[in-house]
C-alpha cells in the first residue's frame, strides 16, 4: 500500500527545489563592511537574478488556487499594467489587497510565502 503526500509536503518539495534568487551585493568590501570610502549600495549594487526571480513568482503564483495564490497573481498584473493601464493597474490591487485581506483571516501555513510575496510586491507597485 502506498502512501500520498499531503499537499503541504508536495508544496513544501516544489518550494524547496526552486531556485533562490541572489541578492548578494557586489561592491562589498569583505575587509572593511563599514568603509566611509565605500560608494552606499543601492538597487544596481544587487545580482537580483531577474529571469530566476520572476520564474520563481510565476511558480509561487500557480501553486495553487487558495486565495494567498490568487492575490499574488494580482500583485503580479498590478505591476505589470501599471504603466500602461492605471485602471487594471489599480483593479488587481484592489483585488490583489482584498484577497489576502480575506486570507489572513484564516491563515494557511502552507501557503506564507504567497502572502508575503503579495505584500512585498504590493509594496513595489505604491513604491513605483
Amino acid at each position: 500500500m502506498m502512501l500520498s503526500k499531503r499537499p503541504d509536503q508536495e508544496l513544501d518539495q516544489t518550494i524547496a527545489s526552486m531556485p533562490l534568487p541572489s541578492i548578494i551585493p557586489s561592491n562589498l568590501d569583505s575587509d572593511s563592511p563599514m568603509s566611509a570610502d565605500r560608494e552606499p549600495v543601492g538597487w544596481s549594487d544587487f545580482d537580483f537574478g531577474r529571469d530566476e526571480l520572476f520564474e520563481t513568482l510565476l511558480k509561487l503564483s500557480s501553486a495553487n488556487e487558495k486565495l494567498p495564490t490568487v492575490a499574488l497573481r494580482h500583485a503580479i498584473n498590478a505591476i505589470v499594467h501599471q504603466q500602461n493601464d492605471s485602471d487594471k493597474a489599480m483593479a488587481h490591487q484592489t483585488h490583489a489587497i482584498r484577497a489576502l485581506k480575506i486570507s489572513l483571516g484564516d491563515p494557511d501555513p502552507s501557503t506564507a510565502i504567497q502572502s508575503i510575496a503579495t505584500s512585498m510586491l504590493l509594496t513595489i507597485f505604491e513604491v513605483a
